[in-house]
């Protein structure tokens, strides 16, 4: 991930928020699991889930690439 202009590594562990049997926030629609990751990894930016709550998907491309999304 790009962070202030330097590359950082964002670890993850295996704990996912789940309700119900499904993931409690983003889904894709075919299960896949980089969805979820990614969005683990965004959330770990942000320190939580909540502070990533109604995000747009270019913002966390953007944020853990640094590519342009405009």
């Amino acid at each position: 991930m790009l962070y202030k202009g330097k590359w950082m590594t964002i670890d993850l562990d295996e704990f996912i928020p789940f309700m119900n049997k499904e993931p409690s926030f983003s889904k894709s629609m075919r299960n896949d699991l980089w969805v979820i990751l990614l969005e683990k990894a965004w959330a770990k930016l942000y320190t939580s889930y909540k502070r990533i709550e109604s995000g747009f998907p270019e913002e966390t491309l953007h944020d853990l690439t640094g590519a342009p999304i405009r």
